[in-house]
């Protein structure tokens, strides 16, 4: 299932849900591929856990497992990380199916904490230092149980915002969806309104208006944003050099490509990298 989503506009509402709530949110497409996030303001203590990489990759197993339950419920999750903090995933549904995933954690159970720290202490590996992992400790937050519930309400309601507002939503246009798979299958390659119309049997008028219509974008920053995205999951997923996933994703000119990249991202290909990547 391929699903559109409104990167602008789902930035804008997890920076507001962050600055009522202090807790991080994130969106996942239906294939687990993060969206969006509130990662530059992630808890310093996950920043210490993620600079271990077998720790980093405990984080994503912990995400995946999460995510699977939620796909055979379609039910909110609530869950421990391995790192012990309490996390909640919801679906965003969309026509009867799951087409992504609001997720909001980095916290602790009130009244909890010493028997935390104690679990954390017996060797869940996290870090290469505990010393310094415990002096991070005092910044994370803690919710009583009874909000925690409530949390829970919140987060379903926001994912269903999420979809009535179609900062998700599933490509409806036959049309569109060729128009879609052919520039994802061609991003390492020049792509035109001339070499589109010309591949998919298109008048260029009819590429401008569907393209529009689908996705509220011009076709040029439709097949930008594309690449953006393409270029954010390999830096994410892979240790490939910035100037290689910068041909990779058709932008041959490296600097043109990080300037592309930090107006869209509001970061560097380097430091968005740093995020997902740990040494």
């Amino acid at each position: 299932m391929r699903v559109l989503f409104d990167a602008a506009h789902l930035k804008c509402f997890m920076e507001h849900f962050f600055a009522v709530s202090q807790i991080c949110v994130s969106v996942f497409d239906c294939d687990m591929n993060l969206i969006a996030s509130t990662e530059d303001k992630i808890s310093t203590f996950c920043l210490k856990v993620r600079d271990n990489a077998v720790s980093f990759n405990k984080c994503l197993e912990s995400n995946e497992r999460a995510f699977r339950k939620v796909l055979e419920t379609h039910q909110t999750h609530i869950y421990t990380c391995h790192a012990g903090l309490c996390e909640v995933v919801s679906p965003i549904m969309g026509n009867d199916a799951i087409v992504g995933f609001l997720m909001i954690g980095q916290f602790l159970p009130a009244n909890e904490e010493e028997k935390w720290w104690g679990n954390l202490e017996k060797g869940h590996g996290c870090v290469q230092s505990l010393t310094e992992l415990k002096a991070t400790y005092s910044h994370l937050k803690v919710i009583p149980e009874n909000e925690l519930h409530a949390w829970v309400e919140i987060v379903n309601a926001c994912a269903s915002y999420i979809w009535v507002k179609q900062y998700l939503r599933l490509y409806s246009d036959e049309k569109f969806t060729r128009i879609d798979r052919y520039v994802h299958e061609n991003l390492s390659v020049k792509l035109s309104a001339d070499s589109l119309s010309s591949a998919l049997g298109l008048p260029k008028s009819a590429l401008y208006n569907i393209v529009k219509q689908n996705a509220n974008l011009s076709l040029g920053d439709y097949i930008r944003f594309m690449r953006i995205e393409k270029a954010k999951e390999l830096l994410a997923r892979t240790d490939l050099p910035v100037a290689a996933i910068s041909g990779l994703v058709g932008m041959d000119d490296y600097n043109y490509f990080s300037r592309i990249f930090k107006d869209t991202v509001h970061e560097t290909p380097r430091d968005y990298r740093k995020k997902f990547l740990p040494n």
